[in-house]
């Protein structure tokens, strides 16, 4: 590949299409490497043995191709600084190039092909932008909360993916700079669905039902807001800094590294709270942590913690505290502000331990806050852990409390 990008720096642009891809650019997809922009479908046509006639393929077949080797590829250029043979000089501006190592940070499927007209083509990677003045963004990250819903604009209610990765922006106000505040994946494809948690609306009827994503960050817990003035004056970012008046814009693969990288979002993090998700994923997680230092293990737990398995069982057992039915109580703590009842997953192996079965859904009972706290803290033993039921000891009193078993 290297050879190629050579070849092409030394013929130019135009001739190396005339070679190897009748004279034919990409339709605006790229590989961006040290600010040179090279034409993908003749690029990988070209490193191919025997080569690769550029009509036989899709420009997606590259795109998943230079992705899975770890380049940087970028679309919606419509006139792109640094194509091969440029002089050094025309490159000054230009974004510096990433880490190969970035591949991980990448969407779990290719972007849904769309017609050749449309002004913002998927790319698989998003902003999500936020008016401050409607949904107060700052107060909704210093709360801590990892998951949440947030507005699609229409036209790109089906080309928004589970899996694709974005930024959540809060737009410039005042002369402020916009910034930056996590790196998400859509975990649930837009629908027509209400925000669970209103607080951070200026209005909080604007928390109805309208087109929404499911979101969850993936960057660091500690990292500071990146704003759009440290941000280079480039095609790529063009949108980081332009205001819009949409909700979601699809934006290159090097600009979203650029900032995803800079909020400390990171491909084996990535990689872990996918496998978090699903029961066969927590087994390998399981599996993986052995002679794990207790540092990776407190990280890869929190996920458990956090992640779906714990929701799953709590919705199966419709929020019910399992002590509280044990003992002929009112099983509903109370109810939150969108009407589901309230619950805690509690861990009867604590997931920290990252022991085999520790991070299965039949490691888990439903318990109001009360009983979850006097799991941890009061007088609270677990007698016998079978593979239907637990025997415990609660202020003297023994239970029985059945595992939970999910739908297959």
């Amino acid at each position: 590949m290297q050879q190629r990008m050579a070849e092409a720096r030394g013929l130019g642009r135009q001739p190396f299409l005339d070679v190897h891809a009748n004279g034919r650019c990409s339709d605006n997809w790229y590989v961006l490497l040290d600010g040179v922009h090279y034409d993908i479908k003749a690029l990988w046509a070209s490193a191919h043995k025997p080569l690769i006639a550029t009509t036989s393929f899709q420009t997606y077949d590259a795109v998943k191709g230079f992705e899975a080797l770890g380049f940087d590829v970028v679309s919606g250029v419509a006139t792109p600084r640094g194509l091969p043979g440029d002089a050094p000089a025309a490159l000054k501006d230009s974004p510096p190039s990433l880490n190969r190592g970035d591949a991980g940070l990448s969407p779990l499927r290719p972007p849904i092909e769309v017609a050749p007209g449309k002004h913002f083509k998927p790319t698989g990677y998003w902003l999500f932008l936020a008016n401050p003045k409607r949904w107060r963004a700052d107060d909704w990250h210093a709360s801590g909360q990892r998951e949440f819903r947030y507005l699609v604009s229409k036209d790109d209610s089906g080309l928004v993916q589970i899996g694709d990765l974005g930024l959540l922006r809060v737009n410039k106000v005042r002369g402020e700079p916009a910034r930056f505040l996590v790196a998400v994946e859509v975990v649930a494809a837009p629908a027509i669905i209400g925000e669970p948690d209103p607080r951070f609306f200026a209005d909080p009827n604007e928390a109805a039902p309208v087109l929404r994503a499911g979101l969850q960050v993936i960057s660091a817990v500690d990292a500071l807001p990146v704003s759009a003035g440290s941000l280079p004056d480039t095609p790529e970012f063009r949108y980081f800094h332009e205001g819009v008046p949409r909700t979601t814009i699809a934006i290159p693969r090097s600009a979203f590294l650029a900032v995803a990288k800079a909020l400390g979002a990171d491909g084996k993090t990535l990689a872990e709270l996918r496998a978090s998700r699903t029961e066969g994923g927590v087994r390998k997680l399981e599996a993986d942590q052995k002679g794990s230092t207790p540092i990776q293990k407190e990280r890869v737990s929190k996920y458990i913690e956090r992640g779906p398995i714990g929701t799953s069982v709590k919705k199966e057992r419709a929020g019910r505290c399992q002590v509280c039915e044990a003992l002929g109580k009112a099983p509903i703590a109370f109810d939150k502000l969108n009407g589901e009842p309230y619950s805690e997953a509690h861990h009867v192996i604590p997931v920290s331990k990252l022991v085999r079965g520790s991070l299965g859904y039949q490691n888990i009972m439903v318990l109001c806050p009360n009983h979850h706290r006097q799991a941890h803290y009061g007088d609270f033993t677990v007698e016998e852990d079978g593979p239907e039921h637990w025997i415990i000891r609660i202020s003297g009193k023994r239970l029985r409390l059945d595992k939970t078993r999910l739908p297959t």
